[in-house]
């Protein structure tokens, strides 16, 4: 790296488009030779990972655009400026196998970045990191929520401590969590919920205006009306998992404490029969302010997406929502297919259809002569069936994700009713390099 003449860095550091820097950006932190301004922006935006991971990562590191702590920590403490140039970042902390070096450089990276404003970390048990990275955790987080625009993010934690999470709740405005497993502490009852407050009053209200949420356990600590006073856009995911029920409750727990404050609501489902969460949960919501309504289906290779059954939810739904002031109504459609997939037949149109086309076109006819605005958006993916089609030639698989981007759009435009046609958007196919 440092016999590139730096002129030809700049070069290349300038043509970069700004979301494919990441492998530059780790090749930068092998090399002094990237100077300013280019260093302001290839630091932006970082991804930190154990050591152990990137070890067993293909493709290498610099390619995946990953950095391990060990390596950070050295190059922040040559260059110590990049610090404050680092606004967002993802933080995998899956220390299992992790040295005391690298717990150390782990604080030593975290007690830096004082600037950033979007942050995600996963892959952690909480009570199994050692103190004093619990430590600099709290204090990253804590300074991450008091930039006023900011965005934060858990996933993937287990044995996650009540009080930190309704801290975080409380002082966070833009709040997202997935499969985060809470804690009580020893020194708290583990056998009755948890109190927010003395005499029924809550010690604090929520101060996000937005959440995105799945899979929480103990949804307990969210059954309180003063912490949602100030929530207007919520997002659950997994909301069909027939196998529990936590977040279509946990939907109905947050929407019931917001339905005077709560303006968009985007509900993220699996291609898993969602009838019986319905059933059991026949209760309106009520969302008298309700602006907009996002549905999320996505489906898992040559899985039939006629389960998704729109038209028989869609109605379901609004009617559940009761949203007299409704406005954007979108569907968000995510495919997936397999690299050797190939459209011969023409079952293959059921097969990508989200249930009768007609039905859903009578549904929607109404509303749309009244002003709702309706739009679909269609993104997909091609993925490789075995670990070695990761080394197939990368021409060959862009070209198989062009071809099934241009039958599935061929499908949806002939068949989609033309109540949904004038706002249908098809994104452009992506490649993944696995399954």
């Amino acid at each position: 790296m440092d016999s590139i003449p730096p002129e030809t860095l700049y070069m290349v550091a300038s043509h970069v488009p700004l979301h494919d820097k990441q492998p530059l950006q780790a090749c930068s932190l092998v090399s002094c030779r990237f100077q300013e301004p280019f260093q302001r922006r290839l630091h932006q935006h970082i991804l930190l990972e154990t050591a152990a991971t990137i070890a067993s990562t293909a493709p290498s590191p610099l390619q995946a655009g990953t950095i391990s702590y060990l390596q950070a920590a050295h190059h922040l403490d040559v260059f110590p400026h990049l610090a404050a140039y680092v606004q967002n970042c993802g933080l995998s902390l899956s220390f299992a196998d992790g040295t005391a070096d690298e717990l150390d450089a782990t604080i030593s990276v975290l007690n830096r970045l004082v600037n950033v404003r979007d942050a995600m970390l996963s892959k952690s048990v909480w009570f199994t990191l050692r103190e004093d990275v619990q430590a600099a955790l709290l204090r990253f987080m804590d300074q991450v929520v008091l930039h006023r625009r900011h965005r934060l993010g858990l996933r993937v934690f287990h044995t996650f401590p009540v009080a930190t999470f309704l801290r975080l709740l409380r002082s966070s405005r833009n709040l997202r969590v997935h499969a985060v497993h809470l804690q009580m502490s020893d020194l708290e009852d583990n056998t009755h919920p948890l109190s927010l407050g003395s005499g029924g009053e809550p010690e604090g209200c929520l101060d996000s205006e937005s959440m995105d949420i799945a899979n929480l356990v103990r949804r307990e600590v969210l059954d309180d009306p003063g912490l949602w006073r100030h929530l207007r856009s919520l997002r659950v995911q997994g909301i069909s998992d027939p196998m529990n029920h936590y977040n279509m409750k946990t939907l109905r727990t947050i929407a019931s404490h917001s339905r005077t404050t709560l303006q968009r609501l985007a509900i993220d489902f699996s291609a898993a029969s969602w009838c019986s969460i319905f059933k059991l949960h026949p209760v309106a919501l009520h969302l008298t302010l309700l602006r907009q309504l996002d549905l999320h289906f996505e489906n898992m290779p040559e899985q039939p997406t006629g389960s998704w059954k729109l038209p028989v939810l869609v109605p379901h739904l609004v009617t559940m929502c009761n949203a007299p002031a409704l406005e954007h109504f979108q569907i968000h459609l995510t495919y997936r297919f397999r690299r050797s997939h190939t459209f011969a037949t023409g079952s293959d149109y059921e097969h990508l259809l989200p249930g009768p086309m007609s039905a859903l076109d009578g549904v929607l006819h109404g509303w749309i002569s009244g002003g709702l605005k309706v739009n679909v958006g269609v993104r997909a993916y091609t993925v490789g069936e075995l670990e070695g089609e990761m080394l197939e030639d990368c021409t060959a698989a862009r070209g198989r994700g062009r071809e099934h981007f241009q039958a599935v759009a061929s499908i949806l435009r002939q068949k989609l009713p033309s109540s949904l046609l004038a706002g249908l958007d098809i994104f452009q196919w992506e490649v993944e390099e696995a399954d």
